[in-house]
């Protein structure tokens, strides 16, 4: 008797394992998403990573030792820790002001720049990113006339001839971004965590010409301004997908060394004599915070288009607006200064494909 229920216990879990195997393979076999925009999905070894309790195969799952490339156009807008002070004013000194650092600033921009992404996968859950954006090139101009003599505010013009009685000021502002990095990324379920590389770089030049009333010359006063950040970062990401959209929010945190120095150069009587050369540096610890929001439309198994917007934000930068020294400073005097941030955001968009 015992041997006959010892065999019926051992026929039915033979079969059960068997229909729960056949079940299983069966349930592989669905999928509702498509392989093309509109042709039906076939899971293989390496277009997909096979979700056991949806039964579907997940649009964004990378393929095995596969490789990813993005290109985009973005636009950002900056917004930097400048003072707002006096640069052109009326005689006497003290008099109106008819240019100040606020009517130069590059606040409010919106200037086109690149992005380009390149990925190596390891497998479906971790690989290398090499990001590059950048070449945003934000720039301003004013000329400035007045019925009255004209000179630098400050004390700096009563010690040269072109910057006080002057009947023209010329203005230019400029500045120039370029970012680079190396993530290593590791995926766990919908989170993803990164640790890498970043270089932030960061030019600025700003020039005032003057043109003396009286002797028709014209010279210039110039600060050009570098900050070229490197450092380590960390950050982390987290995506949603729905049918053929991905939605992303991604951080990241980034310590860096700045190497930041600004030359300074006042020249008089057309430029002939030189009032002022100087190089000086200066190296602060810079962080960096850049999040971004972004969405993915797959249109493709290899190709989606994609939008994002940034938030970003730079600390103890030298911008070139606030290296100038109007004052009458003794001969040796060099400013610099990197106590300064920097705010940037913009929108993204681009492309990115997979093989």
């Amino acid at each position: 008797m015992r041997r006959k229920l010892l065999s019926l216990v051992l026929a039915g879990t033979v079969a059960g394992v068997g229909s729960v195997s056949w079940g299983g393979e069966a349930h592989r076999g669905q999928s509702p998403a498509g392989g093309g925009l509109f042709e039906p999905y076939v899971p293989n070894e390496t277009s997909g990573h096979f979700e056991e309790q949806t039964g579907s195969v997940s649009w964004y799952d990378s393929p095995d030792y596969g490789m990813t490339f993005k290109a985009g156009v973005q636009w950002l807008s900056r917004s930097a820790d400048i003072s707002d002070s006096p640069l052109i004013v009326d005689l006497p000194p003290g008099s109106a002001t008819l240019l100040s650092t606020g009517d130069i600033d590059l606040n409010g921009q919106f200037q086109p720049g690149a992005l380009f992404q390149l990925g190596f996968n390891f497998d479906q859950v971790s690989g290398v990113d090499l990001i590059y954006w950048g070449l945003n090139d934000f720039s301003t101009a004013e000329t400035t006339t007045s019925a009255n003599p004209m000179g630098l505010a400050g004390t700096l013009q009563n010690s040269t001839v072109d910057f006080v009685f002057a009947d023209l000021f010329k203005t230019s502002y400029s500045s120039y971004l370029n970012n680079a990095e190396a993530n290593y990324r590791q995926t766990i379920e919908n989170f993803t965590l990164l640790a890498g590389f970043r270089y932030f770089g960061l030019r600025e030049e700003l020039n005032i010409q003057s043109r003396s009333a009286q002797f028709g010359t014209s010279s210039d006063y110039r600060v050009e301004a570098n900050n070229n950040l490197v450092g380590g970062q960390i950050g982390g990401a987290y995506s949603w997908d729905w049918w053929r959209l991905r939605f992303t929010l991604d951080t990241k945190f980034a310590v860096a060394a700045n190497t930041a120095s600004q030359e300074t150069f006042l020249g008089d009587f057309g430029n002939t004599i030189v009032r002022r050369s100087y190089r000086a540096e200066s190296l602060p610890v810079s962080c960096i915070s850049d999040s971004s929001i972004g969405t993915k439309l797959r249109l493709t198994d290899w190709l989606a288009i994609e939008t994002a917007y940034r938030f970003m934000w730079v600390s103890n930068l030298a911008f070139a607006p606030n290296q100038l020294d109007l004052t009458d400073s003794p001969a040796g005097t060099e400013v610099m200064n990197t106590n300064s941030d920097l705010w940037l955001n913009g929108l993204l968009l681009g492309i990115d494909c997979r093989w």
